[in-house]
């Protein structure tokens, strides 16, 4: 049987003998403090608006009101992620991730739940459920069914009931403690404990400073695994890719949105909506566009306007935005050139496009020609045809030419 359960299936949940145990997460406190008090069926239960890692339970369910575990302000967010990891231990039943409406976005979503998997490991996934706030919004992310293999549902008043069929016939879910040692958790489990602070009315109090962490040779944060450390360790950082970024550049017609299509439709989501693609005399594209596809990590494909064009609406915003984009970790930009086209105004629009953005991106550009069903023989003599120096391609860690055939 299938341990998750999809939207629009009819199964009746099964009598559980153990309270079932839910952990609320998000970024809309006052959303958060909603739906446990729908799970609970109780108001009353989650009163106070905060940020802060809270409890409250009855006979059926143990809801956790997570902390905001995205907001990159938050000075001890280990603190915050092994507290959270002792009042659960040794793992909740079900995660449900509430979105808020204005943040329904691909991209704010996937940011998300990629936090999620790097705090908790890919194992989450499947006990994980995305709640929509609106039918709108489960429209704009429904497909993230597919793209992460977890369940995206809308919210219900009969929210009790919903987790119960979605924690149908199945185990609870276990830490992977790849970050964190399960002795730490247990630790700050009996001394939260000890000292009562499981409640929901005022939180869990304020925590001590972390020590400062141990740096390796090239200022990297190490995990801290001494066993008489304190009862808080520090996340190792950039140790496991969770997203990929790829940022097509290039002059209008060029065939960035075509390429981008392709890219998506090779990937493992089929419901990913696609660039806008069309033959046209104007540029088609006008604003910096994101969209997720599936290559066992989310890849983030961007599509970009032609930021050399002096036609461009919001020039400048454009170009902050997807200097955001280049500046991500990790990331590729392919510079779109088409097979016809090149000539020597091509040969410094590589420069022209560092300029025009202030920050160096030949370290990680691929050079991707596109229309390739018109090349005759090798590139390398086609490049050489139009006076463009080969070094242009082989001065380049990735080997630099890609071709693509466009449909």
């Amino acid at each position: 049987m299938n341990s998750r359960w999809r939207e629009g299936a009819r199964q009746p949940p099964p009598p559980y003998p153990k309270s079932l145990s839910v952990a609320v997460l998000g970024t809309a406190a006052l959303l958060k403090n909603d739906v446990g008090n729908h799970i609970l069926r109780d108001q009353r239960a989650f009163l106070k608006v905060s940020d802060h890692l809270s409890q409250s339970r009855n006979q059926t369910f143990h809801v956790i009101n997570a902390p905001n575990f995205f907001n990159k302000d938050c000075k001890y967010p280990d603190q915050q992620i092994i507290d959270f990891m002792a009042i659960s231990h040794p793992g909740p039943d079900l995660f449900i991730l509430v979105v808020d409406p204005a943040e329904a976005t691909e991209e704010k979503a996937v940011a998300q739940i990629t936090k999620l998997t790097y705090i908790f490991g890919d194992s989450l996934l499947p006990y994980l459920v995305v709640l929509l706030q609106d039918v709108d919004s489960y429209h704009s992310l429904h497909h993230l069914m597919d793209l992460f293999n977890l369940t995206v549902a809308l919210k219900k008043e009969n929210l009790a009931g919903d987790c119960q069929r979605w924690c149908c016939d199945r185990s609870s879910f276990l830490y992977q403690y790849n970050n964190y040692s399960e002795e730490v958790v247990k630790r700050r489990k009996e001394s939260l404990e000890n000292n009562r602070y499981l409640y929901s009315t005022g939180g869990l109090p304020a925590t001590p400073q972390l020590p400062s962490p141990r740096k390796d040779s090239q200022n990297r944060t190490l995990s801290m695994r001494n066993p008489s450390d304190p009862v808080y360790e520090t996340i190792s950082i950039g140790t496991k890719i969770t997203q990929y970024t790829m940022v097509l550049l290039g002059r209008c017609g060029a065939g960035k949105s075509a390429s981008g299509n392709t890219i998506l439709k090779a990937g493992q989501c089929k419901t990913t909506t696609l660039f806008q693609s069309e033959a046209s005399s104007v540029p088609v594209t006008k604003q910096c566009e994101a969209r997720f596809t599936q290559f066992g990590i989310p890849v983030r494909v961007v599509d970009t306007p032609d930021l050399l064009s002096n036609q461009l609406p919001n020039v400048e915003q454009q170009i902050a935005q997807c200097r955001e984009y280049c500046r991500s970790e990790p990331c590729t930009i392919l510079l779109v050139l088409q097979l016809g086209r090149l000539s020597d105004n091509e040969m410094g629009l590589l420069d022209r496009f560092e300029t025009t953005l202030g920050t160096r991106i030949r370290d990680r550009t691929i050079i991707l020609l596109t229309h390739a069903e018109v090349l005759k023989g090798d590139v390398r003599e086609y490049f050489l045809q139009c006076a463009i120096p080969i070094s242009m391609c082989n001065n380049h860690p990735y080997g630099a030419i890609t071709l693509f055939n466009l449909v």
